[in-house]
């Protein structure tokens, strides 16, 4: 896989049969190629105040993931695969009822989130341990991730460290040109985990050192009137809520030129 940084691609290329099942899918793309099946759904989520709500919630997640995973099984019984790898380690969770009435072997890779907190989770650890039982091989992106999946009992000789490889030969080496501004960006959702504090405390000394810095927030959510209230003064140029509205700042057209167009931001829950 250290070829390309997208296993499925990695796989098409050479010659073999891929296809993509997905629960939910974000694409600017109009038509989506015809290996990636997809089942659109609404996740009731756990976020909620009242005990309620978050029964509500609870059943209405047990019926979709149950539902999700009839349709992941038929189609696994008409694409017939011979593998099946699990993008994220709580989908080998979530997916969990399909891929034992597989019988397939499994291989999961752990990108974020569930290589962090979920995996150090009360709620998630025997869970992780179960689906651990039905998976062959677990790639993960770094040694830490790797030693927490050890200390789960998963079998170290198993877990294999990818480095995502950057496509440096798709860039056209440019002599840099220099401004009066030194410019940094920073594309994450406004929310606590997610580290503004810190960000706008670290940048401030920066700024102190060099005050030609300049930083661009990129990012969506309801925590964005307490980043701004991190009296971040004229240190942030421009703060934009999502992707469509920072296209609107020259910036973006400054970063196409630079990347070749190949610059996107995904949002997710």
């Amino acid at each position: 896989m250290n070829a390309d940084g997208n296993p499925h691609q990695y796989l098409k290329k050479k010659s073999h049969d891929s296809s993509i099942l997905a629960a939910a899918i974000l694409s600017e793309a109009k038509k989506l190629p015809k290996d990636i099946y997809t089942y659109s759904f609404k996740n009731p989520g756990s976020k909620a105040n009242s005990l309620l709500v978050r029964v509500k919630n609870r059943l209405s997640s047990y019926f979709l993931w149950k539902k999700v995973n009839s349709w992941a099984t038929e189609r696994i019984n008409t694409i017939k695969p011979n593998i099946l790898h699990a993008h994220f380690g709580y989908t080998a969770i979530r997916l969990l009822p399909a891929i034992k009435k597989s019988g397939l072997p499994v291989i999961a890779t752990f990108y974020g989130v569930d290589g962090s907190s979920m995996i150090a989770d009360p709620r998630w650890i025997n869970k992780f341990k179960e689906a651990f039982k039905y998976v062959s091989y677990i790639v993960v992106l770094s040694e830490t991730v790797k030693e927490r999946i050890k200390s789960l009992g998963f079998a170290g000789d198993k877990i294999v460290v990818w480095n995502i490889p950057i496509k440096l030969d798709t860039y056209v080496f440019r002599e840099k040109q220099r401004t009066d501004e030194i410019k940094f960006i920073t594309a994450a959702r406004f929310v606590e985990k997610k580290g503004y504090p810190y960000l706008i405390a670290a940048f401030k000394k920066v700024n102190t050192l060099l005050p030609n810095t300049k930083l661009t927030i990129i990012g969506y959510g309801a925590g964005k009137d307490k980043i701004e209230h991190l009296s971040v003064g004229d240190i942030v140029r421009e703060m934009h809520s999502g992707w469509e509205e920072f296209k609107t700042d020259p910036e973006y057209e400054r970063l196409k030129k630079i990347y070749r167009g190949k610059i996107s931001f995904q949002d997710a829950e």
